[in-house]
C-alpha cells in the first residue's frame, strides 16, 4: 500500500489507506497480516517511538500494541455505524486515532500539579504558540501565571509528576 492509495478526497485524519476495497487490493483485509506481522517483531522499533512520546519505555503499550490493536482494528471496522472510506478516518471514529483538531492540537499550561492531577490552560497548537510562550501570562481564577518554558506531557507517576 502506498500513501496514494487513499479516499477522494484525501482523508484529513491522515493517509492509513482505504478501510476496504471494493477492487481487494489495498483495503485493510490485503494489509492485516503484515500490520500485525510488524507489531510482533518490531518491538524495538516500537519502543523507540513510545520512548520519543512518552521520555520513557513503556511495557505495557507494547503488550497492547501486539495483543489488542488488531482486535480493536478488526472491530471498528466491522461496526456497521462506522462508515467513512479511509481507515485513519473509521480508526477516529471508532476512538482508536484521536480525531483531526482534537485532542492532538490541544496543548496545554500547567499551572499545578497535585496528588489528584494536573490543573491546566489549554489551546489550540496555533493559539498556544504565542500565548504560552515563555514570559507570556495568562489569567485564570483571578490568577496570573506565566509560562516559563516548554515540555511534553506530563504524567503522574508513583504519586510524582
Amino acid at each position: 500500500m502506498r500513501w496514494w492509495h487513499s479516499p477522494k478526497p484525501p482523508d484529513s485524519h491522515g493517509e492509513f489507506g482505504l478501510a476496504v476495497d471494493i477492487n481487494t487490493q489495498i483495503g485493510w483485509a490485503q494489509n492485516r497480516a503484515a500490520v500485525s506481522s510488524w507489531l510482533v517483531n518490531q518491538k524495538n522499533s516500537q519502543e523507540e517511538v513510545i520512548k520519543a512520546l512518552i521520555s520513557t519505555s513503556d511495557t505495557k503499550l507494547l503488550h497492547w500494541l501486539e495483543n489488542d490493536l488488531i482486535s480493536l482494528i478488526d472491530n471498528v471496522l466491522a461496526n456497521q455505524e462506522i462508515i467513512g472510506d479511509g481507515m485513519a478516518e473509521r480508526l477516529a471514529e471508532g476512538a482508536i486515532l484521536p480525531m483531526y483538531g482534537m485532542p492532538s492540537r490541544t496543548r496545554l499550561l500547567y499551572h499545578r500539579l497535585t496528588k489528584e492531577g494536573a490543573q491546566t490552560i489549554d489551546r489550540d497548537l496555533e493559539l498556544a504558540i504565542t500565548e504560552f510562550a515563555p514570559g507570556s501570562e495568562k489569567t485564570k481564577d483571578k490568577v496570573i501565571h506565566t509560562a516559563i518554558g516548554f515540555t511534553p506531557p506530563l504524567r503522574p507517576r508513583n504519586g510524582r509528576w
